[in-house]
This record gives C-alpha cells, structure tokens and sequence, in this order.
C-alpha cells in the first residue's frame, strides 16, 4: 500500500467507533483500520506541532514491529494531515482483560513488549499514549498475543538520552499494566513491604523493569497462595 493517501483514493469505510477525543475508527474495505482525525483537536490543527505529528507518522510508516502496531499509510488532503491507516488488531482492550487468563501466557508477552520497548528507545522513540485500552490482548487457543496501538503521539526525540526515552517508555507500560492488572496495588496492605513499596517508586517511574515488579509481587504473594491468574492476582492484591 502507499505511504500517502488522498482522501479521495480511500476504498469504502464502515464507522466502527470513535475515541474520546473525537477521531472516528473506520474499518476499510480492505479490512484495514482507518483513523480519521478530529480537526477540532488542536494538536492536528495548531502549528508547529502539526508539523511535528506529520513528520513524526511519516517516519513511523516505515518502521516495523513485532508489538507495536505502526501505521502503514497517512491519510491527507491537499493541505492538512487526515488520518492513519493501521491493521486492526483483534482482541481485547488490556482494561478489559480476561480474569481467567493465565499469567504463565501474559508474563512473557509483556517481557517481549519490554524488549521491544527498549529497541524502540535504542532509535529514540517517546512511545506517548501507552494506556490500557491502547494495548490489545489476543487469547486464542492458549497463544496469547500482546500488541500496543495508536501511535499517533509517538516522536522521535534524538535529542534525549536512551535513559531519559526508557524511563519515561518503561514508566507508560507500568502505569498501563498496574490500572488494568492491579489498579489497589497503591493502597495495598503489600505496600506495608518496605522492600515492595520501593520497588513501586521505582516501577512508576521508569527505573525498574516492569515485569520484574510485576514478579517480585506474584512471588510475594505466592507465599500464601497459588497465585496463577489475573482474577487471583487482583484477588490477593485488593
């Protein structure tokens, strides 16, 4: 497909939803995701950051990932920035996320995330946006799959150093995996563990792999109970 798109070479479009801010999801024809952006949404309309979104979705059409699911097109009229084309990753919101689902499957997703994560930090990307209803769980016939989309906001910051990229890029996925895995972690009795509450500090903001938190919480749990799902985990961390 090419990387830019009139708007008026766009194949039929099915309205499938619309976001909070007011972009409209459409699924193509094609079976490809198309979003239209809200023009009232001064971050496509103002400058000098319209430019910066423009040139930022025209590096990401070229980039490839295993997790992130990165526009494959821009959508333009003659003057102003329209929308993306995307794959549609079918699955679950992360929010929503199977309590039966075991951790065995989800723990190595999220370190394949991680890894990812890092690489893309390597290249200076701000992975801005990072929530739990921008990360799509796939669970078929026990193979789970872990994907991140809407990269709109994402920019290339060569500028920054890879720890001040992987810092705030590690500090997005722990803060979308505690709302939608373990959302009382914060008023826990585990947080009585001087060991586990400094851990946290460090999670949130970036200075620890989170799935390295996420462990030390099932293990410490685990010591008085088989902690082996989600609904157990959040079970045991309420």
């Amino acid at each position: 497909m090419q990387k830019v798109i009139n708007i008026e070479e766009l194949p039929y479009k099915e309205l499938f939803t619309k976001t909070g801010m007011g972009h409209k999801i459409y699924i193509l024809s094609n079976g490809l995701k198309y979003k239209e952006y809200n023009q009232n949404d001064p971050s496509f309309t103002k400058q000098p950051y319209n430019r910066e979104l423009v040139q930022s979705l025209k590096e990401q059409v070229n980039m490839t990932s295993s997790v992130v699911s990165f526009p494959i097109s821009i959508v333009k009229d003659n003057k102003r920035l329209i929308g993306n084309i995307s794959h549609f990753e079918e699955g679950t919101p992360l929010e929503e996320i199977d309590e039966q689902i075991k951790l065995d499957l989800l723990l190595p997703e999220i370190y394949k995330a991680e890894l990812e994560i890092e690489r893309l930090s390597q290249e200076g990307w701000i992975l801005d946006d990072i929530n739990s209803k921008n990360i799509i769980i796939n669970n078929k016939d026990n193979h789970l799959t872990f994907k991140i989309i809407d990269t709109d906001y994402y920019i290339r910051r060569t500028e920054l150093s890879y720890k001040e990229i992987i810092e705030q890029n590690r500090a997005q996925l722990i803060s979308a995996l505690i709302a939608a895995l373990i959302p009382n972690i914060a008023i826990s009795k585990i947080m009585k563990d001087k060991r586990i509450y400094n851990n946290y500090l460090l999670a949130i903001n970036g200075k620890m792999h989170p799935v390295d938190f996420l462990y030390e919480i099932i293990n410490t749990l685990s010591k008085k109970e088989e902690i082996d799902t989600v609904l157990s985990l959040r079970k045991n961390i309420s």
